[in-house]
């Protein structure tokens, strides 16, 4: 029994650490292995606990998908409308998936346009008025400087 018991002791330790293991696959990798389980919270992640670039890339990239999404779904109707009469199933399918496809990456590059548009006007803003606080007033102004932006390309009299 204690001859048994030594050996899963021995066996044990010989078992390699974690940062052993890591340094081992690559020794100029200097990474911090964290000892046991690490949580977050709800007040890390959604209130407000991550930088402006975090909130930046993650709003921008979730306005792309739900406009892709949606354009995807606008497109397929759509080519469902224009191919009601076509008799060929090959070419009914074909013009389902060009519309979806062309309705679908406008969607989803104008959606991301203008999360982008708002989110840099809300950090001009913020830097301007020096108010650490999101308050209403700052989502005024964004909103208004992102419809004026990107009302411009339309010209003056649809702009304004």
């Amino acid at each position: 029994m204690a001859t048994q018991q030594q050996q899963q002791q021995q066996q044990q330790q010989q078992q390699p650490t974690p940062q052993e293991m890591m340094a081992a696959y690559h020794p100029l990798l200097d990474v911090a292995v964290p000892k046991g389980i690490e949580y977050s919270t709800l007040d890390d992640t959604v209130m407000g606990g991550s930088n402006w670039t975090d909130s930046f890339i993650q709003q921008t990239g979730f306005a792309f998908l739900i406009g892709g999404g949606v354009g995807t779904a606008v497109g397929t109707l759509q080519g469902i409308r224009q191919t009601t009469g076509n008799p060929h199933m090959k070419l009914r399918v074909n013009g389902i998936l060009n519309a979806a496809g062309r309705r679908g990456s406008l969607w989803a590059n104008s959606a991301a346009a203008v999360v982008l548009t708002f989110h840099c006007s809300r950090k001009v803003v913020s830097l301007a008025v020096k108010n650490k606080d999101d308050d209403a007033i700052n989502y005024i102004g964004c909103a208004v400087a992102v419809g004026a932006l990107l009302g411009a390309a339309k010209g003056t009299k649809q702009g304004i």
